[in-house]
Formats: C-alpha cells, structure tokens, sequence
C-alpha cells in the first residue's frame, strides 16, 4: 500500500510519460508561437518602417486607417508569442509553466475578442487581411490544456528523494492509526 494520493500511486523511477507530456507541451507551443507570431510580424513590421519613415504618404495613411482594427489583436497576439516562446524553452528546464499557461491564455483571448468584436476572418470585416481563426484560437487551446496537464505539472514540481537518515514529515495518530499529512 502506498501512502502517496491518487492518483500517483507510487514514486516514479523514471517519469517518460510527464517528459514526454513537456516536449509534447514545448513542440506544440513553438509551433502555435511560429503561427500567431506569422499574424503580428506584417503589422508590427510596417509599424517600425513606419517610425523608421520607411513608407510613402500613402502607405502611412492606409496604415493609420487599418490600426483601430490591428492594434489590439497584433499586440495580444505578439505578447502570446513572446511568453509561450520563453515558457517553452523554460519548461525544458523545468521552469516557465505560467509563462506558458498565460501566453496560451492571452492568445484564446486575443483571438476570441478579434474574431467575435472585431469580425476578424470575415469577408468583409475591415480588417486589412481576412486570416482564418481556427490555428490561432485551437492552437492557444491546444498548448493550454497541454501545459495544464497533470503530467507536465508532476514533471515540474519533481522534488529530489529523501535521503534514508532525513526526517519524515509524515506523522501518525494512536486514535485510529491512519497516517495524516501535513497541514490536514
């Protein structure tokens, strides 16, 4: 019998199942970054040249026009980019689990405000270039109930075993004779 919670029955040995739940995690989120990050690069670009005075009078007014309509998906969606890119890299170090949660979150949301506000992936929806929504908003779904799995978590918070001579925190009670865990 052992005396872990289910539904971890036992201590891994060697946990492949919660690694591989991670490289699945960190594969799907660099993917879904390279998606959502090709929707924000065009205007985040033009944007630069425009500050650099890059564009013609033109090109900057059509800019100007388009920018109530681009501002607020291209920043969402550069900021998912940016935090599920670090969040993946971390999470093979064991380390960027939130980082990758949020940049999934912000991404289902930017997405979700852009098409159902915006009318973004509607012909004729003013936007500037109609984009088809399902790889930006189930790719952000994808890499966020991938990152929340058990087994991503179990991989994460694996703690190093108790050497033999260490104190255990687990206690007994004479009552009834079960084993109580800390803190219940």
């Amino acid at each position: 019998m052992s005396y872990l919670p289910a539904p971890y029955e036992a201590p891994p040995q060697d946990d492949l199942s919660a690694t591989l739940a991670a490289i699945l995690t960190t594969t799907l989120a660099l993917i879904t970054s390279w998606v959502v990050g090709a929707q924000a690069y065009p205007v985040v670009r033009e944007f630069v040249d425009g500050v650099l005075g890059n564009l013609t009078d033109a090109q900057q007014q059509a800019f100007t026009d388009a920018l109530p309509t681009t501002a607020v998906p291209t920043v969402g969606w550069a900021l998912a980019t940016v935090f599920m890119v670090i969040g993946a890299v971390l999470l093979l170090f064991r380390r960027g689990r939130g980082l990758l949660i949020f940049g999934a979150f912000v991404c289902v949301a930017t997405t979700a405000w852009a098409q159902f506000e915006i009318g973004y992936g509607e012909v004729g929806s003013g936007a500037t270039v109609p984009i088809d929504q399902w790889p930006l908003y189930w790719g952000g779904v994808a890499v966020l109930v991938a990152a929340i799995l058990p087994g991503t978590g179990r991989w994460i918070g694996r703690t190093r075993r108790r050497s033999a001579g260490a104190q255990s925190t687990i206690t007994g009670t004479t009552e009834s004779g079960a084993i109580l865990w800390p803190g219940m």
